[in-house]
């Protein structure tokens, strides 16, 4: 199975150097975009979180182990800064959970789960 990177940049005709700065964009709260620059930019020190989750989250073929690239997000020292918990400067993890649910499967299926309501079953 193909990484997420690949599928992603296969769809949308990126190359894979342009994946994490796609990402990053994507998935930034809106209010915290014009705030980018302030903060050092995409490359500043201040978003290194989360350009590794977005790294990390880049090799994942399943959305099982997206779960655990979250945890380990959260766990980061930088995310106890009120700019990140509280104003929400930084990635949205549930942005993120959507854009793999569009590319990945949960490991048990080879369909796409998007949203957060299990497939109807068939009878």
């Amino acid at each position: 199975m193909k990484p997420l990177r690949t599928l992603l940049c296969e769809k949308h005709g990126l190359p894979e150097t342009e994946f994490s700065r796609y990402l990053f964009w994507r998935c930034l709260y809106p209010h915290a975009t014009a705030l980018v620059p302030l903060f050092g930019g995409f490359n500043g020190s201040y978003f290194a979180a989360d350009r590794d989750l977005i790294t990390n989250v880049g090799e994942i073929t399943t959305r099982k182990a997206l779960q655990d690239e979250i945890i380990d997000y959260f766990m980061d020292p930088g995310n106890r800064l009120w700019c990140r918990r509280v104003a929400r400067v930084r990635v949205s993890t549930t942005a993120l959970k959507r854009v793999v649910g569009e590319f990945l499967t949960n490991g048990d299926s080879t369909h796409p789960v998007v949203g957060s309501r299990p497939p109807l079953r068939r009878a």
